[in-house]
């Protein structure tokens, strides 16, 4: 078993963030010591720049009615 396998297992098979099922297919390339994401999460975060204040505004905006 690779590192990435033992690390989805440790996940229960579960992308950190979105709790989407991780595959070969979908876990992002940039799996990292943080933890396992899916390709369709570490897109968003590229989509912000990677930059943790944006995504808290993005988050705001979101839960605002």
């Amino acid at each position: 078993m690779n590192a990435i396998d033992t690390q989805v297992k440790a996940q229960d098979g579960r992308c950190l963030i979105c709790n989407r099922k991780l595959t070969k297919q979908n876990v992002s390339s940039l799996a990292g010591k943080k933890g396992l994401i899916c390709r369709v999460c570490n897109c968003g975060f590229k989509m912000f720049s990677d930059t943790p204040a944006t995504l808290r505004r993005a988050a705001e905006y979101l839960e605002k009615q």
